[in-house]
Parts: C-alpha cells; structure tokens; sequence
C-alpha cells in the first residue's frame, strides 16, 4: 500500500538561491544543506508538514545525473518519492504491469548520521508521464517527518 509523498526533489542550479526564493514565496524554512560527494550533488532541506521540498544542486556543473537533467530540461521536479508498506510487493506489482526501473530496489542510507534505512526503487520517467518516481520502504524507525 501506498502510505504518504514524504519527499519531493527538485533539480536547482544553486540550492541556497533557490531556498531562498521558496522561503520568500511560500514561507518555507530551511532545515538544513548537506554535501553528498558520493553522490555528486548538494541538497537543501524544506520541511512542509510531513514531507519535504528537497533542492538538489550537482556539485559540479556539467557532471553527474542531477548536472545532465538541469542541462536537458532546466530547474524543475527532479524525483517524487513516495513511501510503501511492502516495497518487493509493488516492484512485482508494477512490473507485471508494464514498468521499468532506471534502479532496481536496493538498500540506502537516509541522513548524514544515518537517520533512516530503507529499501527504494526507482521508476523510470518514460513510464510514469517524465517525473522520476522513488518507492521506498522505510525499515527502522519508521519514516522522516
């Protein structure tokens, strides 16, 4: 089952920029901006109820996949990530019924001090009308307010 939209990513050139722009629009707050060099990307932190805006900024313009989707499309929403009860489930689930993974599920670590673990799968874009949808199944704790 489908349990809640706990994460909405979108692609920025300059996070602290845009933080800026959401706090004056909508009044939204920055929680905090993370570095992830593994990943190749800086993240900015909105907390909306319990869900978050999430700006992602590649590092390094020109490299990695959050650099190749701003030069393709602009700014915009990058990924939805919504959260499930039973992730195995809805990868057969959503297989059967015609959908492709750009990742397979696989584990992760969610939060500099590894706040959440969790299993995710990504679908891909073309199947789910251009936005790249995350399902994750949240196994410690729960999931991030």
């Amino acid at each position: 089952m489908l349990k809640r939209l706990f994460n909405i990513a979108i692609a920025v050139r300059d996070v602290q920029e845009a933080a800026a722009r959401y706090e004056r629009l909508f009044g939204l707050k920055l929680g905090h901006i993370a570095e992830w060099p593994d990943l190749g990307i800086r993240t900015a932190m909105l907390p909306v109820g319990d869900t978050t805006v999430e700006l992602v900024q590649p590092l390094e313009p020109g490299k990695g996949p959050v650099a190749r989707f701003l030069d393709q499309h602009g700014e915009g929403l990058y990924i939805m990530s919504l959260q499930v009860d039973d992730l195995e489930e809805h990868t057969r689930r959503l297989e059967a019924a015609g959908a492709r993974y750009v990742k397979r599920p696989g584990h992760y670590i969610l939060g500099k001090g590894a706040e959440h673990h969790l299993i995710a799968a990504f679908l891909h874009p073309k199947d789910t009308g251009g936005v790249a949808v995350e399902l994750a199944q949240f196994l410690d704790r729960g999931s991030p307010a």
